[in-house]
Formats: C-alpha cells, sequence, structure tokens
C-alpha cells in the first residue's frame, strides 16, 4: 500500500508533517480508536484541511483526498453493487449501510483488488448459486463473523477471479465477465 500524492501534497499545503499525520489518517481510514499520543493540535490540523469530513448520520467518514494509492473517496457504488443481489432475489438486500462500511475495510486490507474485480468476483459468486434462498445477504458475502471466526467470501471470489485471470492469460484466452464460476 502506498500512501497518495494527493494527501502528501494536502499535507504539505497545510504545512502538516507527513509523518505526523500517518498514523492519525490511518487510524481513521481503518476505523480504530484514536491512540492517546496523537496531539490535539494535529487532529485540529487535520480536520481543517478538508482531507477527511464526518459523514451524515451512520455513514461514517467521507474522505475527500484518498489515502492511498489506486483508492476511491467515493464509495456511493456499494449500493449499485447490492443491487447485484436483489436483481437475483428482492429479498438479498442485506444493510446497504454496512455493506458499504465492510467495503470499505475490505479495500483497506486489499488493496490489490479494485471495484471491477468485486464486481466480476462477485457475478460469478451469484451465478454459481442454484438456488437464491441460499445467497449471502451482500453484508455477509464481504465479511461475516469477527476475528479467527470470519468468513470473507468476496475475498475468496475476488482470489478466485484473480487464478481464473491469470488461468486465461496463459492459455490465451479471456474471461471478462463469462469468467469460469468455479462452483464449490
Amino acid at each position: 500500500m502506498k500512501v497518495s500524492d494527493e494527501i502528501i501534497d494536502a499535507l504539505k499545503e497545510c504545512n502538516i508533517p507527513l509523518r505526523d499525520a500517518l498514523p492519525y489518517l490511518i487510524t481513521l481510514h481503518l476505523g480504530y480508536e484514536m491512540p492517546t499520543y496523537i496531539p490535539e493540535k494535529l487532529e485540529r490540523q487535520i480536520n481543517a484541511s478538508g482531507i477527511v469530513k464526518p459523514g451524515k448520520g451512520s455513514e461514517g467518514l467521507i474522505w475527500q483526498v484518498p489515502l492511498f494509492e489506486g483508492n476511491t473517496t467515493d464509495f456511493d457504488w456499494v449500493y449499485e453493487w447490492v443491487a447485484l443481489f436483489t436483481a437475483r432475489d428482492k429479498s438479498k438486500a442485506g444493510n446497504a449501510r454496512m455493506a458499504k462500511a465492510r467495503m470499505k475495510k475490505f479495500f483497506a486490507s486489499n488493496p490489490q483488488f479494485r471495484k471491477d474485480d468485486v464486481f466480476l468476483a462477485t457475478k460469478m459468486y451469484i451465478r454459481s448459486v442454484d438456488n437464491s434462498k441460499y445467497m449471502m445477504l451482500p453484508h455477509y458475502f464481504i465479511q461475516k463473523g469477527a476475528g479467527i471466526d470470519a468468513k470473507h467470501e468476496l475475498l475468496e471470489w475476488c482470489e478466485r477471479l484473480e487464478r481464473a485471470k491469470k488461468y486465461a492469460e496463459l492459455n490465451g484466452t479471456s474471461t471478462g465477465d463469462k469468467s469460469n464460476t468455479m462452483r464449490t
């Protein structure tokens, strides 16, 4: 994971040292409790910079400047992603806000995957389910459970997609949107 040039530029513009700001910004990004050694002055400087703003209601934080290279600042596309599930079965809407929050954490932990990978992997998963009543809810598809018992189906399907792409590349074929569903 590489810190984005936009963050570096924004911090320089506000005269905030990168080495001081990074622990604060990474803690915010991952949603952990703020360490006690972060000075209040630094918090005020970063909050005034406009890099990140509080969201409305349960939206959490809205990143105006992406923290890492390749990250997007807007996760509203997650609602479109949730619609993949409801297109197959109306009862599979789940909790879209929770899906958005979990998707942010997914990308923070797995920067090698992009939005397009998530859509293709999800389509592979949905096609693999014979009976939609057994299909997972979107927010559980990203992560269900916690700690050692957590299940990360989206990560597994993104890894399957990655393997399918490598296989297709080696064999001179295209995976596109019609990639092998690789049923489990």
